[in-house]
């Protein structure tokens, strides 16, 4: 022991002892509760990483079940848009073929032969991009419900046409679409106006969360961002299916163009033809330079209904002049009878004459004025006309 030790003072009472043993235990139940601490705080930590990743999985899967409820409205959309336009294309096609008919000179046999050519092959190429459905299918209810919705939208035009007339304004934009071609598929979920409706997941509470609930949470979510991959893919195949109508669709079209071109050199000949109709005429050359100036531009269905309404007023003004024909040939008829019955009543009256022994003319035994005939004379324009000339 040193010097310096021995000279501390000892108490009588052995108080150093008793120090270092309460320093012992004080040390003893530190080290405890640092251990026992450390036992409560690690689970706690691991908890609420656990709890954090559940949560990001749990927003990722609500979103990922918003996207997939918003691509089924969507896919349901582009099947009732692709089922309309095939009908359209149908019967635009259908309907090519129906003006391939018109004979010459309303359409040139090169004209109408392409029509009916490209329409016949447009109504292959299209029964082949887009099946018909059957009547009891689903894709044939989808396309029954947007074309109700778009006959709702007609009835709202009409109605608020009607309001604007009565109230003496402007009458308002229409808010239906004209035809399905013209719609994408956007355009057509808009018009059935169908509000997406998510799935509603679970929501497990913080204490809740384990492992296995993370787990089940990933396969959920991966689950999900798979039917949205093969929606996503469903929904291209609608739209390509509608981008191959566009394209069976195009010969028909092209054929329809070079038809409106040659409408007024048609309509020339017809006009010629139909002198005795001179306003059927005039509509005839109106609706085809209608026709002609509508151009590449246009599409099918305006083409169609520019050259329908020519083949009408070409057949309007041929009825109209052969009426006008037959009208003249009948009243050439009706003068030729009532000449003939003329003629008839003089000669009788001659006959009578004779048998009494009188003559016309003592001088010569003849009559002073010498004898005419009505006789009808046809004219150039397929009409004619009734003229006197001597028996």
């Amino acid at each position: 022991m040193s010097d310096r030790e021995r000279e501390q003072p000892q108490p009588a009472d052995g108080a150093p002892v008793r120090r270092k043993r309460t320093l012992l235990w004080v040390g003893v139940a530190g080290v405890a509760a640092l251990v026992v601490s450390a036992g409560v705080a690690i689970p706690m930590v691991a908890q609420a990483q656990r709890v954090e990743a559940y949560g990001a999985l749990a927003a990722q899967r609500d979103a990922s079940l918003a996207q997939r409820a918003e691509a089924q409205v969507r896919l349901d959309a582009a099947i009732a848009l692709a089922v309309a336009q095939r009908g359209e294309s149908i019967a635009l096609a259908e309907r090519a073929v129906a003006l391939g008919q018109a004979a010459e000179p309303v359409l040139s046999a090169e004209r109408a032969g392409e029509l009916t050519a490209a329409g016949e092959a447009a109504i292959e190429a299209i029964d082949a991009a887009v099946p018909a459905p059957a009547e009891d299918d689903d894709r044939a209810q989808l396309h029954a419900s947007l074309a109700e919705a778009a006959d709702r939208l007609r009835a709202e035009d009409e109605a608020a046409l009607a309001a604007a007339d009565a109230a003496g304004e402007e009458p308002p934009a229409p808010v239906a679409i004209a035809s399905f071609l013209l719609l994408d598929v956007a355009g057509a979920t808009a018009v059935l106006s169908i509000e997406p409706h998510p799935e509603a997941a679970e929501t497990v509470a913080d204490d809740a969360v384990t492992d296995e609930v993370i787990e089940q949470t990933q396969t959920h979510l991966a689950d999900i961002e798979r039917q949205n991959e093969a929606l996503a893919r469903s929904i291209a195949d609608e739209e390509a299916g509608m981008l191959a109508l566009g394209e069976a669709l195009q010969p028909a079209h092209d054929a329809l163009v070079a038809a409106a071109a040659s409408a007024t050199a048609q309509a020339a000949q017809i006009v010629e033809q139909t002198a005795k109709a001179p306003d059927a005429s005039e509509a005839v050359t109106t609706s085809a330079q209608h026709a002609q100036e509508l151009g590449a531009d246009a599409d099918a269905a305006q083409l169609l209904e520019a050259l329908e309404g020519y083949v009408a007023a070409a057949g309007a003004a041929q009825t109209a002049h052969a009426e006008a024909v037959e009208a003249e040939r009948a009243a050439a008829a009706a003068a030729e009878a009532r000449a003939a019955e003329a003629r008839a009543a003089a000669a009788r009256q001659a006959a009578a004459g004779q048998s009494r022994g009188g003559t016309s003319n003592a001088g010569n035994g003849s009559s002073d004025s010498p004898r005419l005939c009505a006789r009808y004379r046809p004219d150039w324009g397929g009409g004619g006309s009734l003229v006197l000339v001597p028996c």
